[in-house]
């Protein structure tokens, strides 16, 4: 032992076979130490160590901020954050008069000017539409300029509507112009001789691709033939897409349909309830373009809204897992918004499907636009005495609708309703309302009086509605010719329909004379009776007359004179 002490106190042996750090690796922690044992290192980032005390921040959050923004522009930014928008519009128009700056951009601007189109005064949304930033990647301040441009469409003022597009044009939402100048064109707009001015100025406005703006021209030509006015491709030379070209040729071009490929395998899941099947069927076919039926996807949003879970099968990727309905039907909702209204029709239709008549009609409130085919009063009453959903899907969008402000419900942009969807929210009423013929007789007389032909309420689906009730309540009267409707107050028979349906230029499908004939079932009495025996004899004989021609088509008999 004490040799070794002696070796080591004259250096004899070496002491780097009792470390294994190579030099630069004791050069580094060297530096490293020194650096850090400094009294006061600069540079060093202490929030890296150590969270900084509640205090601290308490005191940074209340401290006074430096803002470069003039104090006019300020006071107008927490007025309109606060959500007082009338009176942040007076404010603006104090300021305005005095002669204050206020050229600064500010996204909530975006949420004033809506306000105030939906409310009925386009004049002050285009004043504030003046002041919102350009086109940017916020997708709020894109939405609320698509809600003002639709609500200043809804307002019918020429002059608003056209500033708020030139405005629209000139920031750059290109995207957010298509849906409000669609609506635009197709009203009463689109036959004035300012329609064909608007464009040229878009057209000079857009920074836009040629083949977008091609595609924006042919749906704004399409718009006014839907309208039935002349189409301004008659007077400008502007290109259009081969769909266009095709429609104002005349030829039928309609979205290609599901085919029945697709629809058959839909039926084959559907009888198995496999719910994620169906969804992929669906999506496959609207990935490709095409359009399913609106019976197809109220189908999978009927089994889909009896379950608040839906369980996904495994695939290569991922085993099986459970998802929330809402998730679910998520991708599906974001493909259907290629064909408008498809979505809400849906929705509305499985409903009605579902026995939710409730449900139905307060999504037609919310959704819709009003029409005069559907009895408003009765709308109402029947919403205020709505009972709370059943189904958990159902019930929780119901309560995200109802947290939702009102002001926001009110100032969401309505969807124009097809004949479908009419004839739905009619069936939906109807059985809401029961065997009650006081209340089903003025909802029969608001569809006849707005019964015009090439109208949204001008099918026969919106009659065939009122033929189940109405027998039901009276079967007897309904199907008596003797008997006819006189007053409002009165229900239909079968021939004051017919004849309703004759006047309004529509033709009774075979599910109408299906219902008919339903009617004519439910009446005892003696004389119908007779009635059902010759006609089932007559239907007998003509029965028997084609079977007979058949064999003698057969047996080539008759084949000289029929050849001729």
């Amino acid at each position: 032992m004490r040799l070794l002490l002696l070796l080591l106190r004259r250096g004899g042996v070496s002491r780097r076979a009792y470390t294994t750090l190579t030099p630069a690796d004791m050069l580094r922690i060297q530096a490293t130490r020194g650096a850090n044992l400094e009294l006061d290192p600069r540079g060093v980032d202490y929030d890296l160590f150590e969270t900084p005390s509640l205090e601290y921040t308490h005191q940074q959050r209340e401290a006074p901020a430096v803002s470069d923004i003039p104090a006019p522009v300020l006071t107008m930014q927490r007025v309109l954050r606060a959500g007082d928008f009338a009176a942040a519009s007076r404010l603006f128009e104090q300021l305005e008069e005095l002669g204050t700056y206020l050229d600064q951009p500010l996204a909530e601007y975006a949420h004033a000017s809506r306000w105030c189109a939906a409310s009925g005064e386009p004049r002050r949304a285009v004043r504030f539409l003046r002041h919102i930033p350009r086109s940017s990647h916020s997708m709020d301040t894109s939405y609320q300029v698509s809600q003002t441009l639709l609500w200043l469409v809804r307002s019918g003022d020429g002059a608003a509507m056209q500033q708020g597009m030139l405005l629209a044009a000139e920031y750059g939402y290109v995207r957010e112009l298509r849906k409000a100048l669609v609506a635009m064109y197709q009203g009463p707009f689109g036959g004035t001789q300012e329609a064909p001015r608007l464009w040229c100025a878009l057209a000079a406005l857009l920074a836009a691709p040629t083949t977008d703006l091609a595609r924006l021209y042919g749906c704004l030509v399409r718009a006014q033939l839907r309208g039935h006015h002349a189409p301004m491709h008659d007077t400008l030379s502007f290109p259009v897409d081969a769909y266009t070209q095709a429609v104002l040729r005349g030829e039928p071009c309609r979205p290609e349909r599901m085919s029945q490929h697709d629809s058959d395998r839909f039926m084959r899941h559907v009888r198995r309830d496999d719910v994620a099947r169906m969804r992929s069927v669906l999506l496959g076919v609207l990935k490709r373009g095409s359009m399913p039926s609106i019976e197809h996807v109220a189908t999978l949003l009927c089994r889909a809204s009896r379950q608040a879970w839906v369980d996904m099968p495994p695939s290569e990727r991922r085993d099986a897992y459970r998802v929330s309905t809402g998730s679910f039907l998520r991708p599906l909702r974001k493909r259907c918004l290629s064909f408008p209204g498809l979505w809400e029709t849906a929705t509305l239709r499985a409903r009605e499907k579902e026995g939710d008549w409730h449900s139905a009609l307060r999504l037609w409130q919310q959704r819709f636009e009003p029409v005069r085919g559907v009895y408003e009063p009765a709308v109402h009453e029947l919403v205020s005495r709505a009972r709370p959903p059943t189904l958990p899907y159902v019930a929780s969008v119901t309560a995200n609708s109802e947290r939702r402000p009102e002001r926001t419900r009110h100032e969401r942009a309505r969807i124009m309703p097809t004949p479908y969807a009419v004839a739905t929210v009619l069936r939906a009423m109807v059985r809401a309302y029961g065997p009650d013929g006081k209340a089903l007789a003025p909802m029969y007389a608001a569809l006849v009086d707005a019964a015009q032909p090439g109208g949204p309420t001008a099918s026969a689906a919106c009659f065939e509605a009122f033929i189940a009730m109405s027998s039901r309540v009276d079967a007897k009267r309904f199907v008596s010719p003797r008997v006819s409707r006189t007053t409002a107050q009165q229900l239909p028979t079968m021939w004051t329909m017919l004849r309703d349906m004759q006047a309004a230029c529509i033709v009774p499908r075979s599910s109408t004379w299906t219902l008919f004939l339903q009617a004519l079932l439910r009446d005892r009495s003696r004389a119908v009776r007779c009635c059902r025996v010759r006609r089932r004899r007559r239907m007998q004989v003509s029965c028997m007359c084609s079977r007979a021609c058949g064999k003698r088509l057969v047996r080539g008999d008759g084949g000289a004179r029929f050849g001729r």
